[in-house]
Order: C-alpha cells, then structure tokens, then sequence
C-alpha cells in the first residue's frame, strides 16, 4: 500500500533478471471503475480500502514485452562492449511493462480450450476472481459468433465440481459435463449449469419414488439444497428449499 486506497505492484522475472512496477492511483482506479463488475468489484474500487482492492487489481494485471523483446525472445543475449560476459542494460524492466487490463470483465483468465458441447463447438474461458474464488464461464461459438456467460459460487465449485484448486486440470472434466446450450424459450441464448447432486429412488409406502437432490439458487449471499420427490402414480412433484436457517 503506497498511500491510503493506492497499491505499488511489484513483480520480478528472475528468467529476464527484469523487474517492474505499477502503481495504481486515483486516476488509475477512475479509469477502472467506468468498466467494473458492478456486483463483484464496484465496490472494493470505490471503498478505498487497500486490502478490498487488491483482489479486483491483481486479477487484471497483466505483463507484456516491449516489442524489440518479443523479437529477441529466445536468443542468447549480446555482450555489451568493454564486459567480460556481463550483460550490462541500464534499464531494469529489460523491455517488460506491468499493465492493469481494463476490458474484460473480472477475474484472472485460468485456462482456454476448445470442447464441444450440445454437439456445437464452443471456446471455453474460465477466469477466477480472487484465490479460489468465483468462476467466470465464458463459451464462444465461432459458427455464429455468439457469446455466452454463468458464474459459480465458491460454494458451486466445492459442491458440483468436487474441487476448488488452482489446478484446472482436476476439475474441468467435471465442469464441461455439467453444461449445455438452451435453445428453446425465453433463455434460448443461454448455457445451463446441471446443479444436482443426487438422483435416486426410495421406496415408500410400497411404492418407488424418485428422488432428486439438487443445489438451489437461492440469492448473492449463498446457496440453499433443493429436495424433489416425484410421486409415482399422479406424477406430481413435491420440492422443498433447505435454507441456511
């Protein structure tokens, strides 16, 4: 924190030997906050609270290479004149920049991969916001360029993913299963999460029930369990919401 409601990024590169600074100040977070999430950052950039703007800044650093270092990428570096083996560059980024992305959207990008869903060929994005944080699924259909987005919880992940660690590779075979496209109704455009997370049958009274236990909704705040019994003659389905209370 290099004065109240203003960090100091800093960010060393031991392969470059290249170490870089940003500072983010008032002007910085008034050009951030005009493209905000304004249900997950707006407000921790207006708190003025360093401890609240660290998640949304740090998810939206990013680091780029001057363009003379992405040309010399890769290749052995030059001796400069009157060393002995010493590569001597006065400038300490050593053609690196730190950068705080504006568009977007939240989150920190995790992986990208090409799957298929609904039988459709779809890009999948996932971006993280905060350290095992909400989840940000992004879906790109190239065939008609239409773009898609849902958001898990925290608790979503925990529950329907089985996981919430930082390697993704753990988990998103089990987040792809989850998904398909809605093209019918209302929410036609939209991508489905499957939420259940136990389908079964009991038998009572002499006769089978089916039984669906399945992860509600519920609000911004949290998560209730949904419980559906499908009665077996009439066909009518009886549900009940578990609430945190």
């Amino acid at each position: 924190e290099a004065a109240k409601g203003e960090l100091r990024c800093h960010a060393y590169l031991p392969h470059f030997s290249s170490a870089i600074e940003l500072s983010v100040q008032g002007k910085e977070l008034k050009n951030l906050y005009g493209y905000c999430d304004p249900v997950e950052e707006r407000d921790h950039v207006d708190s003025a609270d360093a401890v609240r703007l660290l998640t949304p800044v740090s998810d939206r650093l990013e680091i780029r290479p001057s363009f003379t270092e992405v040309f010399n990428m890769g290749k052995k570096p030059q001796q400069a004149a009157g060393t002995k083996g010493v590569v001597v560059k006065s400038d300490r980024s050593q053609g690196f920049s730190m950068h705080m992305r504006l568009r977007g959207g939240p989150g920190r990008r995790v992986f990208r991969r090409l799957i298929t869903l609904s039988g459709v060929k779809q890009v999948l994005t996932v971006f993280e916001y905060g350290r095992r944080g909400l989840l940000r699924v992004k879906l790109y259909e190239p065939s008609t360029a239409m773009e898609r987005e849902l958001r898990l919880t925290p608790c979503q992940r925990q529950v329907l993913l089985g996981s919430d660690a930082d390697d993704w590779r753990r988990w998103v075979d089990k987040l792809t299963k989850r998904l398909s496209l809605r093209r019918r109704g209302a929410a036609g455009k939209g991508v489905h999460l499957n939420q259940t997370i136990l389908r079964t049958a009991l038998k009572l009274g002499g006769e089978r029930y089916g039984v669906v236990v399945s992860l509600d909704q519920g609000d911004h705040h949290g998560h209730g369990v949904r419980l559906s019994v499908l009665h077996p003659s009439t066909q009518r389905e009886y549900s009940v919401v578990l609430g945190n209370e």
